[in-house]
Protein backbone atom coordinates (compact mmCIF):
# COMPACT_ATOMS: atom_id res chain seq x y z
CA UNK A 1 0.00 0.00 0.00
CA UNK A 2 1.12 3.61 -0.77
CA UNK A 3 2.40 5.37 2.43
CA UNK A 4 1.67 9.02 1.22
CA UNK A 5 -1.17 10.83 2.67
CA UNK A 6 -3.58 11.70 -0.54
CA UNK A 7 -4.24 15.66 -0.89
CA UNK A 8 -8.12 15.74 -1.38
CA UNK A 9 -8.21 19.23 -2.54
CA UNK A 10 -5.26 18.55 -5.21
CA UNK A 11 -7.01 15.38 -6.56
CA UNK A 12 -9.88 17.63 -7.50
CA UNK A 13 -7.45 20.37 -9.16
CA UNK A 14 -5.97 17.68 -11.03
CA UNK A 15 -9.26 15.53 -12.25
CA UNK A 16 -10.91 18.58 -13.75
CA UNK A 17 -14.16 15.96 -14.51
CA UNK A 18 -14.75 15.41 -11.41
CA UNK A 19 -14.06 18.69 -9.93
CA UNK A 20 -16.14 21.56 -10.94
CA UNK A 21 -16.53 24.18 -8.06
CA UNK A 22 -20.36 23.12 -7.75
CA UNK A 23 -19.65 19.44 -7.35
CA UNK A 24 -16.31 19.78 -5.13
CA UNK A 25 -19.03 22.36 -2.83
CA UNK A 26 -21.54 19.72 -2.41
CA UNK A 27 -18.83 17.44 -1.48
CA UNK A 28 -17.76 19.35 1.16
CA UNK A 29 -21.05 20.35 2.41
CA UNK A 30 -21.37 16.24 2.96
CA UNK A 31 -18.11 16.05 4.98
CA UNK A 32 -18.88 19.23 6.67
CA UNK A 33 -22.56 17.79 7.75
CA UNK A 34 -20.34 14.68 8.64
CA UNK A 35 -18.11 16.39 10.84
CA UNK A 36 -21.09 18.55 12.10
CA UNK A 37 -20.97 16.86 15.66
CA UNK A 38 -16.95 16.99 16.18
CA UNK A 39 -16.90 12.95 15.31
CA UNK A 40 -16.69 11.58 12.25
CA UNK A 41 -18.21 8.04 12.87
CA UNK A 42 -16.66 5.00 11.36
CA UNK A 43 -19.87 4.49 9.28
CA UNK A 44 -19.35 8.53 7.62
CA UNK A 45 -15.36 7.72 7.77
CA UNK A 46 -16.19 4.67 5.50
CA UNK A 47 -19.01 5.84 3.32
CA UNK A 48 -16.80 8.88 2.56
CA UNK A 49 -13.23 7.07 2.10
CA UNK A 50 -15.60 4.82 -0.56
CA UNK A 51 -16.68 8.06 -2.75
CA UNK A 52 -13.53 9.43 -2.51
CA UNK A 53 -12.27 6.10 -3.68
CA UNK A 54 -14.59 5.70 -6.24
CA UNK A 55 -14.17 9.60 -8.15
CA UNK A 56 -10.70 9.03 -7.90
CA UNK A 57 -9.88 4.93 -8.56
CA UNK A 58 -6.45 5.78 -9.26
CA UNK A 59 -5.86 7.08 -5.84
CA UNK A 60 -7.53 4.05 -4.39
CA UNK A 61 -4.57 2.99 -2.44
CA UNK A 62 -4.24 6.06 -0.86
CA UNK A 63 -7.52 6.08 0.10
CA UNK A 64 -7.58 3.66 2.48
CA UNK A 65 -7.46 3.61 6.36
CA UNK A 66 -5.65 5.98 8.19
CA UNK A 67 -4.24 8.31 4.94
CA UNK A 68 -8.42 8.49 4.15
CA UNK A 69 -9.26 9.46 7.69
CA UNK A 70 -6.23 11.81 7.69
CA UNK A 71 -7.21 13.35 4.49
CA UNK A 72 -10.84 13.52 4.83
CA UNK A 73 -10.25 15.24 8.14
CA UNK A 74 -7.58 17.97 6.59
CA UNK A 75 -10.25 18.56 3.50
CA UNK A 76 -13.22 19.09 6.00
CA UNK A 77 -11.38 21.63 8.13
CA UNK A 78 -10.55 24.00 5.18
CA UNK A 79 -14.11 23.79 4.10
CA UNK A 80 -15.04 27.24 3.41
CA UNK A 81 -17.85 28.75 5.55
CA UNK A 82 -21.09 27.23 4.71
CA UNK A 83 -22.35 30.23 2.95
CA UNK A 84 -19.93 30.20 0.99
CA UNK A 85 -20.21 26.84 -0.39
CA UNK A 86 -24.16 27.07 -1.08
CA UNK A 87 -22.86 30.58 -3.26
CA UNK A 88 -20.98 28.15 -5.27
CA UNK A 89 -24.20 26.08 -5.89
CA UNK A 90 -26.30 28.93 -8.15
CA UNK A 91 -29.06 26.59 -9.24
CA UNK A 92 -32.49 25.31 -7.09
CA UNK A 93 -31.66 22.20 -8.13
CA UNK A 94 -27.94 22.25 -6.91
CA UNK A 95 -28.94 23.39 -3.84
CA UNK A 96 -32.15 20.38 -3.71
CA UNK A 97 -28.97 18.15 -4.28
CA UNK A 98 -26.89 20.01 -1.52
CA UNK A 99 -30.40 19.05 1.09
CA UNK A 100 -30.47 15.51 -0.72
CA UNK A 101 -27.15 14.58 -0.17
CA UNK A 102 -26.50 15.51 3.51
CA UNK A 103 -30.13 13.90 4.12
CA UNK A 104 -28.50 10.88 2.15
CA UNK A 105 -25.33 11.29 4.65
CA UNK A 106 -27.28 11.83 7.64
CA UNK A 107 -29.43 8.35 7.49
CA UNK A 108 -26.88 6.10 6.11
CA UNK A 109 -25.99 4.30 8.64
CA UNK A 110 -29.49 4.49 10.00
CA UNK A 111 -31.50 1.33 10.58
CA UNK A 112 -35.12 1.47 9.64
CA UNK A 113 -36.82 3.78 11.91
CA UNK A 114 -33.98 4.50 14.35
CA UNK A 115 -33.55 8.32 14.72
CA UNK A 116 -30.95 7.75 17.27
CA UNK A 117 -27.84 7.56 15.05
CA UNK A 118 -28.46 11.12 13.98
CA UNK A 119 -26.94 13.24 16.83
CA UNK A 120 -28.65 16.64 18.11
CA UNK A 121 -25.59 18.14 16.90
CA UNK A 122 -26.48 16.96 13.20
CA UNK A 123 -29.83 17.19 13.16
CA UNK A 124 -28.45 21.22 13.89
CA UNK A 125 -26.24 21.46 11.13
CA UNK A 126 -29.29 19.90 8.82
CA UNK A 127 -31.54 22.25 9.54
CA UNK A 128 -28.41 25.24 9.36
CA UNK A 129 -28.05 23.74 6.15
CA UNK A 130 -31.81 24.11 5.10
CA UNK A 131 -31.57 28.18 6.34
CA UNK A 132 -28.77 28.62 3.75
CA UNK A 133 -30.37 26.52 1.16
CA UNK A 134 -33.13 28.94 1.17
CA UNK A 135 -35.15 26.34 -0.79
CA UNK A 136 -38.89 26.15 -0.82
CA UNK A 137 -40.66 23.29 1.67
CA UNK A 138 -42.07 21.60 -0.83
CA UNK A 139 -38.28 20.83 -2.71
CA UNK A 140 -36.80 19.98 1.25
CA UNK A 141 -39.91 17.55 1.41
CA UNK A 142 -39.31 16.13 -2.15
CA UNK A 143 -35.60 15.74 -2.07
CA UNK A 144 -35.80 14.04 1.56
CA UNK A 145 -38.35 11.93 0.13
CA UNK A 146 -36.65 10.88 -2.77
CA UNK A 147 -33.28 10.18 -0.55
CA UNK A 148 -35.77 8.00 1.86
CA UNK A 149 -37.04 5.74 -0.93
CA UNK A 150 -33.62 5.51 -2.66
CA UNK A 151 -31.93 4.48 0.58
CA UNK A 152 -35.16 2.07 1.24
CA UNK A 153 -35.01 0.31 -2.08
CA UNK A 154 -31.73 -0.84 -1.07
CA UNK A 155 -29.47 1.73 -3.16
CA UNK A 156 -25.83 1.78 -1.43
CA UNK A 157 -25.35 5.55 0.14
CA UNK A 158 -22.08 4.97 -1.82
CA UNK A 159 -23.34 4.85 -5.29
CA UNK A 160 -25.88 7.36 -4.24
CA UNK A 161 -23.19 10.10 -3.40
CA UNK A 162 -20.46 8.80 -6.21
CA UNK A 163 -23.33 9.16 -8.77
CA UNK A 164 -24.70 12.75 -7.69
CA UNK A 165 -20.79 13.93 -7.56
CA UNK A 166 -19.70 11.95 -11.19
CA UNK A 167 -22.08 13.75 -12.62
CA UNK A 168 -21.92 17.72 -12.64
CA UNK A 169 -25.59 19.48 -12.98
CA UNK A 170 -25.64 22.18 -15.42
CA UNK A 171 -28.37 25.14 -16.55
CA UNK A 172 -29.85 22.71 -19.05
CA UNK A 173 -30.02 19.83 -16.53
CA UNK A 174 -32.10 21.85 -13.99
CA UNK A 175 -35.63 22.20 -14.02
CA UNK A 176 -37.78 24.82 -14.16
CA UNK A 177 -37.67 26.66 -11.01
CA UNK A 178 -41.50 26.15 -10.17
CA UNK A 179 -41.60 21.94 -10.27
CA UNK A 180 -39.37 19.54 -8.15
CA UNK A 181 -36.28 18.10 -9.14
CA UNK A 182 -36.55 14.61 -9.56
CA UNK A 183 -33.33 13.48 -8.20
Amino acid sequence: MDNRQPDLSSLWEQNPEEGSSSQQALFRIVCWAAWSDGDLAAQERDLLAKVVAGLFPDEADQLQGEGAVQALAEFSLLTPRLESLVEALPSQAERQLAAKLVYVMLRAHQHAGDETAVTAEERHAYRRLLEVLKLPEALVEEAERQARSELASGISPTVLLQQALRHPMTAEDAPPSSSPLAL
